[in-house]
């Protein structure tokens, strides 16, 4: 019986009236079963089994169709067993039983059910059907036996089933006598599984640090509270880690196999222990189940290789020849630092200091001349860039290689080039160097000059220019005729003043000689007449150049590039501009006019555009006026306008001036500017007004007589504007020579003034700049007038009243019975009132001053005047009263003094009746802002009250403001037009208090009108608008609601079918649709619909699929699941070998299936090229194949190849030298366990040495006894052999034995 080990999940019930541990388990307990059920026991506070605590009982909950096969051990933490029940016996149809029974210690009393023996036995008579819970004793061996080790720990239960029949282990519970502390958990550790198993990291990748090995722990939930999940790393089979986070980057190079490790978190100190213990240390523990943990048995391999960085080097070549790294080339001395890669692909950095060995060395050379004829060649700066060389050859070479000399410098005769050769040794390098020197030669004698064709003609300068000659140190001339001349370089620069016919000759001189001379008749013709049009001066770059003659070709140049031009009808018309930036340009001509040679130049200059201005002034009175105006840039002719009418004047650069006549105020335009270039006008125009003041003028008598007592006229109080006969009123009085005089209001008070003559000054203050004010003399003669005065000392000087008095009677306010006249003279005149009397009205404010006059004859009185100040207040107002109504909603602040129209005052506001609290935090009381958004619908009173004056009394503003609420509306539909009906049903709900009137918009369109809640269909997508108003408020409120088109149905549904690996059908992988609207469901070959996007278990063959979206829109796919991506992997079966054998080893998968393969051998990867190979294993070796195929499957086999290393051999125990070819020599065949054979002796059987050989390899059939010794034929009979052999593993082996030969 083949044993199934395993652990079941166990669920925990702590039960405190019975102080047990009890375990749910529920699990079925299957025909041939051997597994463990295992409880972890912790926290007890009495732990020791062999003193203070012992088990007092167990319960069992358990079911089986027949008791007998059934076996169930109790197995304590340290390894202690006793058999609670069995024995597997022949025994009882037990089907629907049920056990729930206890074992107590055996010390203890039991109660058996019915009169079964206390000791549990399956061979009682147990019956069909029944429910047993009595109390046994174990069927071998007590509680009480538990006595060893911890309570703490792993519990476990050892179940064995016999074949057939099946039970079922529903739970079961342990009792500690003394349970202090107990804490009970089952063992559910459990590993996730390795996604990759193999993983290749370089030692320097920053990788590493953060690399963590991905588990899938999808079969296998893990619960972080109770346990640790763990990687544990090993290197050559011993733990170096045991962590759940490993930190590759601190790892060494090399290979690193990594396990899953799950176990209750109590047992990590003891897991921790393992570290630097070998693995199957680990993994005996974990599978001795003493310990509640799991351990994955296949590990992930990760590979770290070797980074290197290696330690500089330095190379030094000769100069000339180059270094090759990494596909890169050097020629110079420098330091290499490149990265290499490994076979690995890791990093390989090296480092070389490169180091060329170049010399410098200068060749001077002489030019040989016809001075000297010859050149020396010599050295200077001699030095190595790499020191420490040994010059082994140093010698002097011509171009043909000859050797000249070896001294330090020599002296050639003939022109050429020369080597300097030297040989120089750097430690074991030998370099060559040749350096070339060119000796030039200079033992020539000029050529005989030759002139360039030219046509002069008289008056006009002409260039002999000779063709260029190297050789001549000077050129001579001899020319005839009156003429002037100047050598410039290879050219003469020659003017002859008359035509005719002249020789000029020349010829050249250096060191070597004289040149032959060349002499020729020049016709020199007669001046040629032309001329040129331009102006010197542009103002906005552009230049015209004509030039007018006759037989004209000319051509033109720049020679600092400043002007972009075009030449036209052979040079006579050049049209261009000079370039921005550029002052002024030279441009050269050349060539012929009128068959003459002409060249010369003109001068461009590049100016601004003219510029002028004039300023505004004033003059005080008529005349003419000299006007400064200011020009910049040119000379012209400017056109001016005074008031209209035009005028011209030649202006210069600088100020110049225009004479302006002037009666009043005149404005000047300087209009345009005219100057003798072309480019060069100017119509800007600037304006000036020339402003004209008048000199202020005031008449006085020359003698002015004056009271200073009361007269016919009244008091001695004079009114100053009176005293100017004409003209201004307005200045200053200076009464300075009349001591006691008194000014007040612009009067004067004569009384106490002496008698006499005055002279006083008045000085106007009108004048406006350049005018000055003027002053005025005049003489006062004060005289004695003495005359009764008017009875007027009731009034008062000043007064107060309300501009909302009305009528005031001025008379009511002196005593004065008689009629008298008042006069208005607040504005300086003197108006007189009608009535008597001023109606205060909203029009008068402000101080009044009011005369008093009586007349001269008033009683015999002498005439009198009175001055009383009325002050008028305003009278106050806050404004109307006014009534604001609101929409809720409205974000505006408003000032609330702007909402009463016709306020007057300024004034306090307060809050009255206040029907929200919102008010406090919308009213600034301040700033008297209000800010409306921040009001909760309502109505709010608000005061604006304006205090009382001293006059007027106070007033009070009302301003009501009401916030009515908006209408509400809500509008529900399905929001799309359905795919089969074509429309969509819309629903407005109204549920405000006043009736509403509801506009229904589409594409700004009215398209019906509700009141209240009303409802329509539509069969057209879109935003629809709804605008509600409240038919009491005018409030208005708009929603929108939008209908969704099912135009836009599914475009596509991508799908890809993936291989279902485990059950070989496929699986339906679906993207979200393209289209559509969601949400969608799915519907497989007519099935019920579902949300879900992936479809399992797809059968071979055709199907279909309908999706559905939100609008009923439906779309269908077909697809067709094909068979033929099934496959299967086998290696074939394990195998046994002797030593040395081989075997044909391939991989049997279409390749062109293959996405990624893994091959191992014993664990290590294994280079598999493809095609199949014969193995010679030199051990046993295991072969595991992992291949992902390109739908990804994965798929493993594994072969085992058993090697026999037997170390005896086959040898032959007869052999018949007959000399018939076959069997005619004794020897060794081939073995593939022999890798070479020491010596092989042949004895008779008295120990008689017949035979021996050394050195040989097996099979070799020349080598070997023939049954002759001494050239006798041996008697047929029985020998012995000793061989001695090495075999393929290294071992030496002897072997004996016999054979018999026959004849």
């Amino acid at each position: 019986m083949k044993k199934i080990l395993a652990v079941l999940f166990l669920m925990l019930i702590w039960n405190s009236s019975q102080c047990q541990c009890f375990f749910s388990v529920n699990d079925t307990i299957v025909a041939n079963a051997d597994f463990y059920v295992q409880a972890n026991v912790g926290g007890l506070v009495n732990n020791d089994l062999a003193s203070n605590q012992s088990l007092c009982g167990v319960k069992l909950h358990f079911r089986h169709e027949f008791i007998g096969n059934l076996q169930i051990e109790l197995i304590s933490p340290a390894g202690q067993k006793i058999l609670l029940v069995g024995p597997t016996v022949l025994g009882n149809f037990t089907s629907g039983t049920v056990w729930d029974i206890t074992f107590l210690r055996c010390g203890d009393a039991v109660i058996p059910d019915n009169t079964f023996p206390s000791k549990y036995d399956n061979i009682a008579p147990w019956v069909i059907g029944a429910t047993y819970t009595g109390s046994y004793y174990p069927n071998f061996g007590c509680l009480e036996d538990f006595n060893v080790g911890t309570a703490n720990g792993i519990w476990q239960l050892h179940i064995v089933n016999a074949p057939f029949y099946t039970g079922n282990l529903i739970d079961f519970s342990l009792i500690f006598c003394d349970p202090t502390g107990q804490e009970c958990s089952p063992c559910d550790a459990a590993v996730g599984q390795y996604i990759n198993k193999h993983y290749t990291f370089c030692q320097n990748d920053t990788a590493l640090t953060n690399f963590q090995i991905p588990v899938d722990y999808s079969q296998n939930p893990p619960d972080n509270l109770l346990y640790n999940y763990d990687f544990v790393l090993t290197n050559n089979g011993n733990i170096i880690n045991i962590d759940n986070m490993i930190n590759y980057g601190l790892l060494a190079p090399g290979s690193y196999d990594v396990y899953l490790l799950s176990y209750l978190k109590s047992y990590q100190p003891l897991v921790l222990t393992y570290v630097g213990l070998p693995f199957q240390a680990l993994e005996g523990k974990i599978s001795s189940t003493t310990i509640c943990g799991d351990l994955s048995t296949d590990s992930a391999r990760v590979d770290i290789h070797k980074y290197y960085n290696l330690p500089t080097k330095e190379i030094i070549l000769c100069s000339g020849d180059s270094l090759i790294v990494s596909g890169k080339k050097y020629v110079s001395s420098g330091f290499i630092r490149d990265t290499l890669k490994t076979i690995w692909g890791c990093d390989s950095i090296v480092n070389i200091d490169l180091k060329f060995t170049n010399i410098q060395v200068n060749l001077n050379a002489d030019t040989i001349d016809c001075i000297n004829f010859s050149a020396k060649i010599d050295t200077s700066d001699f030095r190595m860039e790499v020191p420490n060389g040994v010059i082994l050859n140093y010698e002097w070479l011509d171009g043909s290689g000859q050797i000249l000399s070896n001294n330090g410098s020599i002296v050639v005769n003939s022109p050429g080039i020369y080597y300097l050769h030297i040989i120089i040794l750097y430690g074991n390098l030998q370099c060559d160097y040749r350096i070339s020197k060119k000796v030039e030669s200079q033992v020539y004698p000029p050529e005989m000059p030759l002139l360039k064709s030219f046509s002069p003609c008289a008056l006009f300068q002409a260039k002999i220019v000779l063709q260029p000659d190297t050789l001549r140190d000077i050129a001579h001339f001899s020319i005839e005729g009156n003429y002037t001349s100047q050598l410039v370089k290879d050219s003469l620069l020659i003017t002859w003043k008359q035509p005719g016919t002249y020789k000029v000759c020349v010829w050249a001189t250096n060191e070597c000689g004289t040149s032959d001379t060349l002499c020729q008749q020049v016709i020199v013709g007669d001046m040629p007449i032309f001329s040129m049009d331009f102006d010197t001066v542009t103002c906005n770059g552009a230049f015209q150049i004509q030039v007018m003659g006759s037989g004209i070709s000319l051509s033109w140049a720049d020679p600092k590039g400043g002007s972009n031009y075009t030449i036209l009808n052979n040079g006579t018309d050049v049209n261009g501009f000079i370039k921005p930036n550029v002052d002024s340009i030279k441009l050269v001509y050349s060539g012929l006019i009128e068959g003459c040679d002409v060249s010369g130049q003109i001068s461009l200059l590049q100016k601004r555009l003219p510029e002028y201005s004039i300023s505004d002034t004033a003059f005080c009175g008529s005349g003419l006026y000299r006007i400064p105006i200011l020009v910049k840039n040119h000379s012209g002719e400017l056109f001016y306008q005074v008031d209209g009418i035009g005028y011209t004047a030649i202006v210069m650069p600088g100020v110049n001036y225009l004479d302006i006549p002037c009666n009043m105020t005149t404005l000047v335009l300087l209009d345009s500017m005219n100057t003798r270039f072309t480019t060069c006008s100017q119509l800007n125009n600037d304006t000036s007004i020339i402003r004209i003041e008048n000199q202020p003028l005031a008449i006085l008598q020359d003698t002015i007589i004056v009271c200073n007592t009361f007269g016919s006229f009244g008091p001695p109080i004079y009114y100053l504007p009176d005293i100017i006969t004409s003209g201004e009123t307005s200045g200053s009085w200076n009464f300075s020579n009349i001591p006691g005089i008194k000014v007040v209001n612009d009067s004067i008070n004569l009384s106490q003034v002496a008698v006499g003559v005055y002279t006083v000054n008045f000085k106007t203050n009108t004048a406006i700049a350049p005018c000055v004010d003027q002053s005025y003399f005049t003489v006062f003669k004060v005289e004695n007038c003495t005359c009764d005065p008017p009875a007027l000392n009731t009034l008062f000087d000043d007064y107060l009243y309300c501009n909302n008095y009305g009528w005031l009677n001025l008379d009511s306010l002196s005593s004065v019975s008689e009629s008298v006249s008042w006069y208005d003279v607040t504005s300086g005149n003197k108006v007189q009132l009608s009535g008597n009397g001023i109606n205060l009205g909203q029009n008068i404010s402000g101080d009044l001053v009011i005369m008093l006059q009586t007349s001269a004859d008033w009683q015999g009185a002498c005439a009198d005047t009175a001055i009383i100040n009325i002050k008028v207040e305003a009278s106050q107002y806050a404004g109307d009263d006014y009534i604001m109504n609101v929409c809720e909603g409205t974000d505006i602040e408003v000032d609330l003094d702007t909402l009463l129209k016709n306020g007057r005052n300024d004034g306090v506001w307060i809050a009255g009746k206040v029907d929200n609290v919102s008010f406090y935090s919308a009213f600034e009381p301040t700033s008297h802002k209000l800010s409306i958004g921040k009001l909760k619908v309502g109505t709010y009173i608000v005061y604006k009250i304006v205090p009382v004056t001293q006059a007027c009394p106070g007033d009070t503003a009302v301003l009501y403001i009401t916030i009515h609420s908006n209408p509400v509306l809500k509008v529900e539909g399905l929001g799309y037009l359905d795919c089969i009906s074509q429309d969509c049903q819309i629903t407005l709900k109204d549920s405000n208090q006043n009736s509403t009137t509801t506009q229904w918009l589409f594409n700004n369109t009215i398209i019906y009108t509700s009141n209240g809640s009303d409802s329509i269909k539509v069969d057209q997508p879109g935003v629809y608008t709804f605008i509600a108003t409240d038919d009491v408020t005018g409030c208005k409120d708009t929603t929108h609601y939008q209908i969704l088109d099912n135009s836009n149905p599914i475009d596509t549904v991508i799908y890809n079918l993936l291989p279902d690996c485990s059950t070989g059908g496929s699986i339906l992988v679906l993207d979200i649709p393209a289209g559509g609207t969601p949400p969608y469901e799915y519907s497989m070959d007519g099935g019920a619909p579902t949300t879900y996007l992936q479809f399992y278990d797809i059968d071979f063959g055709l199907h279909s699929l309908v999706v559905r979206d939100a609008k009923n829109c439906m779309y269908q796919i077909s697809f067709d699941v094909d068979s033929t991506h099934i496959f299967s992997l086998t290696l074939g079966g394990d195998t046994t070998l002797r030593l040395g054998e081989k075997i044909w080893f391939d991989i049997p998968f279409p390749k062109a299936n293959i996405q990624e393969m893994e091959v191992f051998m014993n664990g290590k990867n294994y280079y598999y090229q493809g095609k199949g190979e014969w193995l010679i294993p030199e051990g046993t070796i295991k072969i595991d194949v992992i291949i992902k195929d390109k739908y990804g499957c994965i798929y493993t086999a594994s072969r085992l190849i058993y090697i026999e290393n037997k170390e005896k051999i086959f040898v032959p125990n007869v052999f018949s030298p007959n000399g018939d070819g076959y069997n005619d020599k004794f020897f060794i065949p081939y073995s593939p366990v022999i890798e070479s054979i020491l010596e092989l002796n042949v004895y008779d059987r008295w120990g008689n040495h017949l035979y021996g050989a050394k050195n040989f390899d097996s099979g070799d059939e020349t080598i070997g006894w023939d049954g002759n010794f001494h050239g006798q034929k041996m008697n047929p009979g029985v020998f012995v052999y000793y061989i001695k052999y090495i075999t393929l593993d290294g071992k030496e082996v002897t072997d004996k034995g016999s054979f018999t030969l026959l004849r």
